[in-house]
């Protein structure tokens, strides 16, 4: 009798397993269909700076989006370096995102950096800075 007890659980664990899966795959399509795309989330951006490497938080949603570059000790100096900055979004398809991060909306005297970037994968985004340096993007 243990047999068929077992083959039960074995079958209703399969089955619950398939209700999550379909339920997922459900959100997804939900989620795309509010305009939601492959670019929504949160991102570590990293590159290459004048002096040294720096890393960024940046965050993109449908229509819009923010940059904050993660201040380190030896970069404490810049005062355009913590703040958050609005994306302003240039061009924007399935696979490929261009935006200027507005430094000047932010703190008068900071840099528009233009970042243009390919997405590899779900997780991964690929291109160049406007000064023709590259930078990543990791989904966090």
């Amino acid at each position: 009798m243990a047999s068929g007890r077992e083959a039960a659980i074995g079958g209703a664990m399969k089955s619950i397993r398939c209700s999550i899966s379909l339920i997922l795959l459900i959100g997804v399509f939900v989620m795309r269909a509010h305009g939601q795309d492959a670019f929504d989330g949160k991102w570590k951006a990293t590159f290459e700076g004048p002096r040294t490497f720096r890393d960024a938080t940046v965050t993109i949603s449908n229509t819009a989006g923010s940059w904050r570059d993660n201040v380190h000790w030896i970069q404490r100096s810049n005062p355009c370096l913590g703040r958050q900055f609005p994306l302003k979004f240039r061009t924007r398809s399935a696979t490929r995102i261009s935006f200027d991060v507005d430094g000047p909306a932010g703190l008068a005297g900071c840099p528009v950096m233009h970042v243009t970037a390919n997405l590899v994968d779900n997780n991964t985004l690929v291109g160049k800075m406007g000064n023709g340096k590259p930078i990543k993007m990791v989904r966090e």
